[in-house]
């Protein structure tokens, strides 16, 4: 790699660094919560700016590009973050414990609602008629196929199957058919009340329980989330609730892909995570590595507070893609 080519990227490692050290500024955070969407979109940039860098530095060490071409690749990186906002591709599907609105939508606990954060609307995205009878979701996760895995407080039938509360269904909206996808009996000494579950790409289920529990040889409790192997029978912890200030019951969870968790609880009189006091209506965004959190979703955006019961956030596919292919045939071209 030569000394242009290095100063690039350093550079551009630079600039990531300075967007996640300002995302991170507690005492904005404390003063405005609203801030934390901002933050977040800074966040991504920084993660997609750093990335690119990264990868461009693997490259000019196995001499596959020279110094101009890895310019150009990282300042396409940057202004496709510029011209396409990363918080414009992401929505976040929930539920609450009681009927809401959000964004313009009345909805019922047993429904599930989808807000764009960019234009602050919000439209159903499960109808809670769709069961037998009057339930509330507590656990909710979509598959990259557009299945629903939901689980409810209560005893319940959905798309032809009958299911309990310690269940997780697996509903295909296209058909109006449900399959079982975990059986509550799994859980030692009988069936558990799910509220918090997110399924990994390797088939693992992550997954908390309203009460203490045992599942595949792991005792975890209500503030925890436990990685379920359903191949091997065996779980181990993914978090541990005793990073709250104090006992909490976890009861909404997604893993996002650098690995922090946006999280919710159902303690009415506030929990404390990673420095952040925050209220049972509110997402949270934890990094585990710096043990940080930030506000991610804010309860004041509902007209009742509610408390959140199940979160799933939605992200597009990163336009910075589409950017990069464009100007790499552009330069071909140039070239030629």
């Amino acid at each position: 790699m030569d000394n242009r080519s290095n100063e690039y990227i350093l550079r551009a490692l630079r600039i990531a660094d300075d967007l996640m050290d300002f995302s991170n500024d507690e005492a904005v955070l404390a003063k405005d919560g609203g801030f934390g969407i901002l933050f977040g979109v800074m966040r991504d940039c920084a993660y997609r700016i750093r990335r690119h860098a990264e990868q461009e530095g693997r490259k000019a060490k196995k001499s596959w590009l020279n110094t101009n071409t890895t310019l150009v690749i990282i300042t396409a990186a940057l202004l496709s973050i510029i011209f396409t906002p990363p918080v414009s591709a992401t929505t976040v599907i929930l539920s609450t414990d009681a009927t809401e609105t959000l964004g313009g939508l009345s909805f019922a606990d047993g429904a599930l609602a989808e807000y764009n954060p960019t234009t602050d609307t919000a439209t159903l995205f499960f109808d809670e008629n769709l069961f037998s009878g009057n339930t509330n979701i507590v656990a909710v996760h979509v598959l990259d196929n557009g299945n629903i895995i939901l689980s409810t407080d209560g005893s319940d039938t959905l798309g032809g199957l009958s299911f309990n509360a310690g269940d997780l269904v697996e509903y295909n909206p296209t058909s109006d058919t449900a399959i079982l996808f975990f059986d509550g009996n799994l859980f030692v000494g009988g069936s558990e009340n799910i509220d918090a579950v997110h399924i990994l790409d390797s088939g693992n289920i992550i997954l908390s329980s309203a009460d203490d529990a045992t599942l595949g040889g792991l005792a975890f409790g209500g503030g925890d989330l436990a990685e379920y192997n359903p191949i091997t029978d065996t779980a181990t912890l993914f978090f541990d609730g005793s990073l709250f200030g104090g006992p909490e019951n976890l009861d909404a969870a997604y893993i996002l892909d650098n690995g922090n968790i946006i999280l919710s609880t159902d303690s009415g009189s506030g929990s404390t995570l990673g420095g952040l006091t925050f209220s049972d209506g509110d997402l949270v965004e934890y990094n585990p590595t710096t043990d940080v959190a930030i506000l991610y979703f804010s309860e004041g955006l509902f007209s009742n507070n509610a408390d959140i019961d199940a979160v799933y956030v939605t992200t597009a596919p990163e336009p910075t893609t589409i950017a990069l292919l464009g100007l790499g045939m552009l330069i071909f071209a140039v070239r030629r």
